[in-house]
């Protein structure tokens, strides 16, 4: 579903991105070029702040945006998802939030109220919330970094991490086209 919010914002969705039947698009939300949208992914901007508005949810070029996958965010917040992020299965990222370019969240990561710079990787299960994690990171998978004190938990970003995360953004660039076509047939 692609809808309207009750602001009556519409979703704006570049005609090469793929969105799955069985998403759910609704109010201020803008898909740039060539992004992939899967199956029961939820993309929420419809609380509406002080003056009336509601700021959007921005994701930018080549993402992949996986199955499950919830993206909303607070009244009067944003979510910006920067070029080439790789958000995976059952995972949620809630605004206000910044994720750059190249990052990767892994299945079933909660971030919250927070800053990924690029190039960050949070494996599954991790939440990261309230904290502006360093540019190419890792969060363990099954850990909670909420204060800077947590930092020491971080791992470094490896030349397998960075092949593994430019891979999944491959993949899904050819699933996008692939949708595409098809659905064109």
């Amino acid at each position: 579903m692609i809808g309207p919010n009750t602001n009556g914002d519409m979703p704006q969705i570049a005609a090469s991105s793929y969105v799955h039947p069985t998403a759910v698009i609704i109010g201020n939300v803008i898909i740039k070029s060539n992004c992939f949208i899967g199956p029961m992914a939820v993309i929420r901007a419809d609380e509406v702040d002080e003056n009336g508005k509601v700021l959007p949810i921005i994701i930018k070029e080549n993402c992949n945006i996986q199955d499950g996958v919830i993206i909303h965010s607070a009244k009067g917040k944003s979510v910006h998802i920067g070029p080439e992020v790789s958000i995976t299965h059952g995972a949620i990222v809630h605004g206000p939030c910044t994720v750059e370019t190249g990052c990767l969240i892994g299945f079933n990561a909660v971030v919250y109220n927070a800053f990924l710079e690029k190039d960050v990787v949070v494996l599954h299960n991790a939440v990261v919330e309230m904290v502006t994690i360093p540019s190419r990171k890792v969060v363990p998978a099954n850990s909670t970094i909420s204060y800077p004190e947590d930092f020491t938990r971080l791992q470094e970003y490896t030349p397998a991490i960075e092949a593994f995360c430019r891979k999944v953004i491959d993949t899904y660039k050819q699933l996008t086209y692939g949708y595409l076509m098809n659905s064109k047939s």
